[in-house]
């Protein structure tokens, strides 16, 4: 998948977008293109229950790349969307801490009532000790509250590394800090898995029907049989003072119809058509990802994820 593939298939998604929203994705697209032909990864966000917005609410790219070059055209792609100060220089310290390798960059615009809201992130895949990470951002200001609560975390996940340590922007915004645990699914694994992700569910603030309900569709997500395997990636997101109420989790190779099974009886068939379409529009038949976001006894919130095929494993 190229990125004249990801043009194509990014404008049309923002359909009826405005014309600055179509010229800022294609001048993205163009400012990445190398990475792109390399690397392309769609973006689209599921709509809400009851939405009157013209789906998708949420519509962006990913790409990956090394080097010096690479950290200063996301630099320059961070200034062209207005991202504030604090943003860009947290940008230069994380790939300055990663040495410039294993980042990718990923550039979203969200539809809101007054118009669309540029929204971009930065990750590194370095696998870092998570002490090592809370100590670096701690000496700049995380709360040692939030530190202790992440060490709590990954503690219930079994981890004491990071795989990607990251950061989102928007204009106007404080940084807010992501931190991704890996969690290996194997036949082995499979129920200690489980197990981990229900401990965690418990903190999110649902009431014990929804948190069974969630239970049983990530279940549904993980692969079964003697020969499965996979990786999934449950994450924290955070800023220097706060927490914020919600769990995350990213789960690779789904079909539409087994991202349904996050929506309730009356919404599964919008949620399989929604990710239809952002396959469809990749030329995909699965999902790479799929992003869940949960949050008390809200709906979930789905981010759908599309690469060419052959292209996740090498991430």
């Amino acid at each position: 998948m190229s990125s004249a593939s990801l043009r194509h298939a990014v404008s049309a998604l923002v359909g009826g977008a405005s014309p600055a929203t179509v010229a800022g994705a294609a001048a993205m697209i163009d400012l990445f293109e190398p990475e792109l032909d390399e690397y392309a990864e769609l973006v689209a966000g599921s709509s809400q229950p009851g939405a009157a917005a013209t789906w998708p609410d949420v519509v962006g790219m990913m790409t990956r790349g090394e080097g010096a070059g690479f950290t200063e055209r996301v630099a320059s792609a961070l200034r062209s969307l207005d991202m504030p100060p604090a943003s860009r220089e947290h940008h230069r310290f994380l790939a300055g801490m990663f040495g410039d390798r294993r980042g990718f960059f990923k550039v979203e615009w969200h539809r809101r009532a007054g118009g669309v809201v540029p929204a971009a992130s930065c990750y590194f895949r370095r696998r870092p000790p998570l002490d090592d990470v809370l100590d670096a951002l701690g000496r700049r200001g995380l709360d040692r509250a939030i530190q202790d609560q992440l060490r709590v975390l990954a503690f219930a996940l079994e981890k004491r590394t990071v795989h990607f340590v990251a950061a989102g922007f928007l204009p106007g915004a404080p940084v807010y800090h992501k931190l991704y645990f890996s969690q290996h699914v194997t036949a082995g694994t499979r129920a200690d898995v489980i197990a981990r992700v229900d401990r965690l569910l418990g903190g999110t603030g649902e009431s014990a029907e929804v948190r069974a309900r969630r239970l049983r569709a990530h279940e549904h997500m993980l692969p079964e049989g003697a020969a499965a395997e996979s990786a999934i990636f449950v994450s924290a997101c955070f800023t220097d003072r706060e927490r914020l109420p919600w769990l995350k989790i990213d789960y690779p190779e789904l079909t539409p119809t087994q991202a349904a099974a996050w929506a309730s009886d009356e919404e599964r068939p919008r949620v399989e058509r929604e990710a239809r379409v952002a396959c469809a529009s990749f030329g995909a038949d699965r999902l790479s990802y799929l992003g869940v976001r949960l949050e008390g006894d809200a709906a979930p919130v789905l981010k759908y994820y599309v690469d060419r095929p052959g292209a996740r494993e090498q991430t």
